[in-house]
């Protein structure tokens, strides 16, 4: 006789799928952002990376990707449109071989307009999910986060 999890099919009684949900909701949540920041021509993906570079200045293409929990090819087609409208730099290195990124003071001038736009979508998203909620989603994005690298369980990329 055959286990019946093996030839099962997903149905209504079938649980969730949680790398499915949250997908859905991150695509949704994603939306919220976006949509706030149309105004600046910059996407969600964008101001992340602007706002991690200026914490993190002369990054490496890699140093940047690790950070962010992407692949060098996502993010690298992040940087071009940031590079072409100049609010950020890619400089060789003058110790090594490596790339260095670095926000322009016009990309920390555009993050200076965007951050309200980016705030409000914050709080509202907080509003949506509520205070407790959302510290609790954090703690436990986290967790999963630091869980998955310490065990190697991700592949560095989408």
């Amino acid at each position: 006789m055959q286990n019946p999890a093996t030839n099962a099919l997903p149905g209504p009684d079938a649980p969730a799928c949680t790398g499915a949900l949250l997908r859905r909701a991150m695509r949704r949540m994603t939306q919220v952002y976006d949509d706030a920041l149309r105004p600046f021509d910059l996407k969600l993906t964008q101001y992340s990376v602007l706002a991690n570079l200026i914490g993190h200045p002369g990054s490496s293409i890699t140093e940047l990707a690790d950070l962010l929990e992407t692949d060098r090819t996502t993010l690298s087609r992040n940087l071009g449109p940031l590079e072409k409208r100049g609010l950020i730099a890619i400089e060789q290195s003058e110790t090594s071989r490596r790339r260095e990124l670095f926000v322009t003071d016009k990309g920390k001038d555009l993050v200076r307009q965007v951050y309200p736009a980016w705030h409000a979508s914050e709080f509202k998203v907080r509003q949506i999910i509520g205070a407790d909620s959302t510290s609790v989603l954090h703690a436990l994005l986290r967790d999963f986060l630091a869980e998955t690298k310490a065990h190697g369980d991700t592949a560095n990329g989408e």
